[in-house]
Order: structure tokens, then sequence, then C-alpha cells
């Protein structure tokens, strides 16, 4: 009998450790498990939006090698109808598996017009209007650096001058005095000369006049 009940509650046990560990069981298998697939448990990163992700959940949508390889399916999908076609722009492979691009509409010169999804034009046109709103806020912007450049310059250039003019009023003022006590010295020095030569010449004695008599008869 005792055999019985230690049978019978050794049983019990081991069915609730069974009940307690199913669940935790799930709870891993539902971790490494999404969208139906199982994790690889390595991170790659995507090409487009530069997130890491499991390599399971990535795509190798050309031939690019390295960290342009991989990338989710709706980054590229995103890509391609941003662009219009589904063509890689470095390998020149097309994108696969199954991805599309929005159909022409026309072509016109070297640029194709596509139909748009309404969401997308409205998207496209926040988009020129926030890139025209920056655009003009960094014009704005530029102007006054612009003007303060010039003014520094002019400001540079008067002081350049200023100091040009420092150096070269005093030589000039200084030539002008050297030359005028230069051209001084050579007139008082004619001028001594000149009463020098007067006071060498020798002094010729005057005959004295005849006198002319006239007699009248």
């Amino acid at each position: 009998m005792a055999g019985r009940l230690l049978t019978e509650t050794t049983v019990r046990s081991a069915i609730d450790e069974a009940s307690s560990a199913m669940p935790s069981s799930g709870i891993g298998s539902d971790e490494g498990v999404q969208d139906g697939r199982p994790k690889s448990g390595v991170l790659v990163e995507c090409r487009i939006c530069q997130e890491e992700d499991d390599q399971t959940y990535m795509e190798t949508p050309c031939s690019c090698k390295g960290s342009l390889k991989y990338a989710h399916r709706q980054c590229i999908q995103r890509w391609c109808d941003e662009k219009g076609d589904t063509i890689c722009e470095i390998c020149l492979q097309q994108f696969t598996p199954n991805y599309t691009a929005p159909s022409k509409l026309f072509q016109h010169g070297r640029n194709s017009v596509f139909f748009r999804t309404p969401g997308y034009i409205q998207a496209q046109a926040m988009q020129t209007a926030d890139s025209s709103a920056a655009t003009s806020t960094s014009y704005d912007h530029e102007t006054p650096n612009r003007k303060g450049v010039i003014y520094c310059r002019i400001a540079a250039l008067t002081l350049l001058m200023l100091r040009t003019a420092g150096i070269v009023i005093p030589v000039y003022i200084i030539l002008i005095s050297v030359t005028e006590l230069l051209h001084r010295r050579n007139q008082q020095q004619v001028s001594e000369a000149a009463s020098a030569t007067e006071i060498t010449r020798p002094v010729v004695p005057q005959s004295p006049r005849r006198q002319h008599v006239i007699t009248i008869q």
C-alpha cells in the first residue's frame, strides 16, 4: 500500500514538473523564432537604414559584398519606389527577388515621370516644402555672414592702409626736409664763393683825366 502511494505521489510530482516546464520551453522557442523563421544569432547592418538586425531577416538583393550586402526588404522596396527602378547603382544588377518599381508615365528628355500614390505625392510635396524652407533659412543665415565677412575685409584693408601711411608719410617728410637742407646749403656755398671772389679781385687805379684847353683868338 505504501509502495502504491509512493508511486502515485511520484507520478503526480513528475506531471507537475513537466507541466511547469512546458511554458518556459515555449517562451524560449518564441524568443528564437520570428515570423516563423528561427534566428541565426548573427547581427548584420542594413545598407539603407543602417540598423542592425538578425541575418535571417535580411536579404541580399544584389551582388554587392561587404557592408552593402544585406538590407531589409522593406527598405529596398521603398528605395525602388523612390528612384523609379529596380537596378542597383553600385553593381548595376537588378534587385531580386520580386522587387517592383512604379510604372513610367512618359519620358521627357532624360527625366522619367512615374505614377505615384497620393500618399507618396503628399509626402514628396511636404519634403519639397521642407527643403525649400531649409534652403531659404540657410540663405538668410548666410546673408549676414557674407556681410560680416565684407565688413571684416574692409576693416582689415583700412588698418593696412593706415599702417602703410604711418610708415610712408614720416619717410616722405624726412626726405623733403633733407632735400630742403641740402638745397639751402648749396645756396649758402654759392653765395660764400661769390663773396670770396669779389674780395680777392685786385683794384685797378683809375688814370686822371686830361684837361683840354681851348683857346679862342
